[in-house]
């Protein structure tokens, strides 16, 4: 067993980080700026079910809007699976940042998104690689992932269905974690 400092053991402030994001998105949907004004408007239209006029949108709708973002259902289900992914802390993203989109690797063409789930759906239809660097998400191709030192047909990829942000199977996500340099 390894041993836990405090820094390895926090889980990652992506629940702070929506919050900060809502709190943005609420404050670009009432401010002065028209063209922030109507992209946040386009954001908050994405509420499942529709949410009220824009006048009476709130915080939790704008949590909503940036869970969905991120490709979660809702708020309760993103707090209540980053509680449940210990291993994604803090350290680790600045060490996936560095890891897995290091300066070398400059050289490939990647698709790149804000939001999780436009990856996510990218990534399900033409294949790739969902990964993650800090606050965005980029798809890549097998070159891209040898280019890294890892093997692009290792099976653990399947098992974790090519997404290394919200892997399908977390033991296989840990051995291709240590394999990463």
């Amino acid at each position: 067993m390894e041993p836990k400092t405090r820094e390895s053991t926090t889980p990652i402030p992506l629940i702070e980080e929506c919050k900060v994001r809502a709190s943005l998105l609420c404050k670009d949907l009432r401010g002065a700026d028209p063209q922030r004004a109507a992209a946040a408007l386009r954001r908050m239209s994405r509420l499942e079910p529709p949410g009220p006029g824009p006048s009476a949108f709130q915080h939790k709708h704008a949590l909503a809007v940036v869970a969905g973002e991120i490709g979660y259902p809702s708020w309760t289900e993103l707090t209540d699976d980053s509680s449940a992914r210990p291993e994604i802390t803090k350290v680790a993203v600045d060490t996936w940042a560095s890891r897995l989109c290091p300066r070398s690797a400059g050289g490939f063409l990647n698709h790149w998104f804000v939001a999780y789930a436009e990856a996510q759906e990218l990534r399900a239809r033409q294949g790739g690689y969902l990964l993650p660097y800090r606050a965005q998400f980029f798809v890549c191709q097998a070159g891209f992932i040898a280019a890294l030192g890892l093997l692009p047909e290792h099976s653990d990829w399947q098992a974790i269905d090519w997404d290394w942000v919200r892997p399908r199977d977390l033991p296989a996500w840990r051995r291709l974690n240590v394999l990463v340099h």
